[in-house]
């Protein structure tokens, strides 16, 4: 596999990116990468449990989406990527992401090595083309963008 956009080096340990990678057989995916400690990522592929959901919401004037992932049936590890359409590499992922049938999730320990790529289905090819027709999206408190704090716990329960 191969990556087209930024080095997964600058991931930080404990957050999911979002990366156009190049699979083995030419076929390009935007794909999503998590980076956790390798106790954690033994918990969390172990357990084999994923859950995902989409929600949008506007922060300061701008119309966003965020994509959640919940590994394990624990809200531990919750992780979340927001999407602003209006930023070219933002719609980019999205574009491809409205189109895959299916999303890489690769696994990364914190020495930066991919132990464990998994396939599971698409579960945002929806949300994410009404993100891109809605011009009015709902405000909610529980992400303060201008302050970067986000909770990802308060966010699944509200998707």
């Amino acid at each position: 596999m191969a990556l087209y956009t930024e080095n997964l080096l600058q991931l930080d340990c404990g957050y999911i990116g979002n990366y156009i990678t190049k699979f083995d057989e030419d076929k390009i995916s935007s794909s999503f990468y998590l980076k956790e400690s390798n106790e954690n990522l033994n918990y969390i592929l172990d357990k084999g449990i994923l859950e995902m959901k989409a929600t949008t919401i506007t922060v300061g004037g701008q119309p966003v989406i965020i994509l959640l992932f919940k590994f394990a049936g624990n809200d531990k590890f919750i992780y979340g990527r927001i999407y602003n359409k209006s930023i070219d590499s933002d719609k980019e992922h999205l574009q491809m992401l409205m189109f895959q049938s299916n999303l890489p999730i690769c696994f990364m320990n914190s020495e930066n090595k991919v132990t464990t790529t998994i396939l599971v289905e698409n579960d945002f090819k929806n949300p994410i083309k009404e993100y891109i027709l809605r011009k009015r999206i709902k405000y909610s408190p529980s992400y303060d963008f201008e302050m970067n704090k986000y909770k990802l716990k308060d966010l699944w329960m509200e998707a």
